[in-house]
């Protein structure tokens, strides 16, 4: 009868101890509350979707009562845009702000009631160098796309001396792998075509540098690249293959892209907007994807308290080629 009784009692209590484990486990885990300021340059629908993305993916992980978000942009109809297309336009918790000096405004916005920030988001290359300054004292994710995460920071040491130091900046980059452009480059010429004409400003450093890396890739597969001046675009046309870089010169000579783009071509974009207006095929930016991923960093780098030093160290998140059928 004892033994029976001994069994009932090591039952029971195996029972309870399983009923507040499971109570343990199915606890909801408490996030924030967290200050969070997005800093967002630029006028494009594609930036404006990837702060918008950031906002609410990132409200998704948190809770929106968890989250007081500072919206600044360069105009008011910008940032109300934003707050109103992440779904936010009656909640009290997202203030916006507007100043055509993004590095003034960020400036002034650190020295107000909202200087107790979290994290600061940065959408687009503008608005991480408005904030890049401030890195060391308060984590920023550069929400952006092409943004050259290794910057030099100049400041004044307590010796008097100059000292430089490089930061990084943790970021959605938008460009996906090299190794990824150069197959996707070769699957559309089919291997057959080894000569490849790429088309861009050859004024504008961001152009030439995006370029550089696919470039040598492609050389070392046995590909003839050569380089054109977008007022260049007769030779550009005598390869079969055409790469165009989207920047303000190629976006404006679209129409002279499309008289030279016939069915013997196959003109590959850069860029949505460029393959709407004159190309066949392209390898752009899946923009949804790159608020999203910035929410992913500033997710790690609030839940886990992660200091600049320590946020510094997260890996940048890669976005997929958005692969566009030929017309």
């Amino acid at each position: 009868m004892k033994k029976i009784i001994s069994t009932i009692m090591v039952v029971l209590m195996l029972g309870f101890m399983c009923l507040g484990l499971v109570s343990c486990g199915g606890d909801e885990v408490e996030y924030g509350p967290y200050n969070i300021g997005i800093v967002h340059g630029g006028e494009t629908d594609a930036a404006k979707e990837a702060t918008v993305n950031f906002i609410t993916a990132l409200q998704s992980s948190v809770g929106s009562d968890k989250l007081t978000i500072y919206i600044l942009a360069e105009t008011q109809e910008m940032a109300d845009a934003i707050k109103n297309d992440s779904g936010n336009k009656d909640n009290s918790k997202v203030s916006v702000y507007a100043s055509a000096d993004l590095k003034a405004g960020v400036n002034s916005w650190l020295i107000t009631a909202e200087h107790d920030l979290d994290l600061i988001s940065a959408t687009t290359n503008k608005a991480v160098e408005a904030c890049k300054v401030h890195v060391k004292s308060i984590p920023v994710v550069a929400n952006s796309v092409a943004y050259a995460n290794a910057e030099k920071n100049t400041s004044i040491g307590s010796d008097g001396t100059e000292v430089v130091e490089t930061i990084k900046i943790p970021s959605s980059m938008g460009i996906a792998p090299i190794d990824a452009q150069v197959s996707y480059i070769e699957e559309l010429s089919s291997g057959s075509n080894k000569k490849i004409s790429f088309v861009y400003d050859s004024a504008n450093l961001d152009s030439s540098a995006k370029i550089n890396a696919i470039v040598k890739e492609l050389e070392v597969k046995g590909y003839t690249c050569s380089e054109f001046d977008v007022a260049d675009l007769a030779g550009a046309f005598a390869n079969d293959v055409v790469y165009i870089v989207e920047d303000a010169k190629t976006l404006s000579a679209a129409e002279a892209i499309k008289a030279l783009n016939t069915d013997s071509k196959t003109v590959i974009a850069s860029s949505k907007a460029l393959y709407d207006a004159c190309a066949d095929s392209t390898l752009s930016i899946n923009y949804s994807m790159v608020g999203i991923n910035a929410a992913d960093i500033a997710f790690d780098i609030l839940v886990n308290s992660k200091t600049y030093a320590q946020a510094k160290e997260i890996g940048d998140k890669y976005v997929s080629i958005a692969r566009k059928e030929s017309k």
